[in-house]
């Protein structure tokens, strides 16, 4: 789950308030506990130029759904909570009253929990020359990841590797080309799929 902070644009960076954010570079705070239910991190992106010198920008905090963060439901617990959390930041002045009272507020949102089609590849035709034509399905067509695990693009990139590779290993014939590339890729995004969420996974034939 996942919810967001309003953050001044230059925040600061140290208890000191010697350092601060800088628009084009964006950053990655991690908190200090260890437990799985109290992990947590702010992450806050760089500002594309055009929206450079604004006065504020995101922070997106993500977490497991059974975190501590969605039991804390006033401005007061969660600022406390986040000076708990994050003791090398001055976070009342980070974080005004009023936003912590509006985050406290904010039910977050959900990733998607990501899903494959079985059938990756479909045999079209096989003519009297032995000159098929076939469909494979890569990217997001094929599987489909939570964006927050950052594997989309990997693995559509992957895709095409493996299927160049058996294709150049079966000497270009498609069908042998195709049962192989469905096999290896839907089993590669099943297993992928499981590392994040475990065992139940959307998927679809078509």
């Amino acid at each position: 789950k996942f919810k967001v902070l309003q953050l001044p644009a230059n925040f600061y960076l140290d208890y000191n308030k010697k350092k601060t954010a800088l628009d084009e570079r964006g950053y990655l705070i991690v908190g200090k506990s260890k437990e799985p239910n109290k992990q947590m991190m702010i992450v806050s992106f760089a500002s594309p130029k055009s929206l450079q010198k604004r006065e504020m920008r995101v922070g997106l905090i993500q977490t497991p759904a059974d975190h501590i963060l969605w039991k804390l439901d006033n401005g007061q617990k969660i600022l406390n909570y986040f000076e708990e959390e994050f003791p090398q930041l001055p976070i009342r002045d980070i974080i005004s009253k009023e936003e912590a009272e509006n985050f406290a507020k904010c039910k977050g949102g959900e990733y998607p929990q990501g899903g494959y089609c079985k059938n990756a590849a479909y045999l079209v035709s096989l003519d009297e020359n032995e000159k098929s034509q076939g469909v494979v399905l890569v990217g997001d067509s094929l599987h489909h990841f939570p964006p927050n695990k950052a594997q989309g693009v990997n693995a559509a990139f992957e895709d095409v590797l493996v299927l160049n590779e058996i294709l150049d290993k079966n000497n270009n014939n498609l069908r042998s080309s195709l049962e192989m590339y469905e096999e290896l890729r839907t089993a590669d995004a099943k297993g992928l799929l499981e590392c994040y969420r475990g065992p139940k996974i959307m998927t679809s034939r078509y």
